[in-house]
């Protein structure tokens, strides 16, 4: 949510795009808290463990790979209810030039296992 957050500072008019209207223009499967913004650019692997997760350490529910940064195309200015077109967010997402349009990762999922991922999971990185 940190890099949804630096994103919304970015945004001129905010009153259209509150942090879930923002957050679901992205349409990430996984949206994750966090204290820095863009911090998931550096990971390459990591675990979901439920929150109510009570088993061996090996086995947690999901094990998955970033395979690289998402590239963002004119997608994100479709209001997903309403069907509304706007030039926000993917304007403002222009202003960080040094992200040539990304915002967010890829994953690969390498270890479905046998939970479900829901709200409140805990992430878990991998040491490389």
């Amino acid at each position: 949510m940190a890099s949804i957050h630096r994103l919304q500072e970015r945004i001129e008019d905010r009153t259209d795009f509150s942090l879930e209207d923002l957050t679901q223009r992205f349409r990430g499967n996984i949206v994750i808290e966090g204290e820095s913004a863009f911090l998931e650019e550096h990971w390459t692997r990591f675990n979901l463990r439920s929150s109510s997760y009570q088993g061996d350490e090996d086995d947690l529910p999901a094990k998955m790979e970033v395979t690289g940064p998402c590239r963002r195309c004119n997608m994100i200015g479709i209001e997903q209810r309403s069907g509304e077109v706007s030039k926000e967010p993917l304007r403002s997402l222009a202003t960080f030039k040094e992200r040539n349009f990304c915002f967010g990762v890829h994953t690969k999922v390498l270890n479905a296992g046998v939970g479900a991922i829901s709200v409140g999971d805990t992430i878990l990185l991998e040491k490389s």
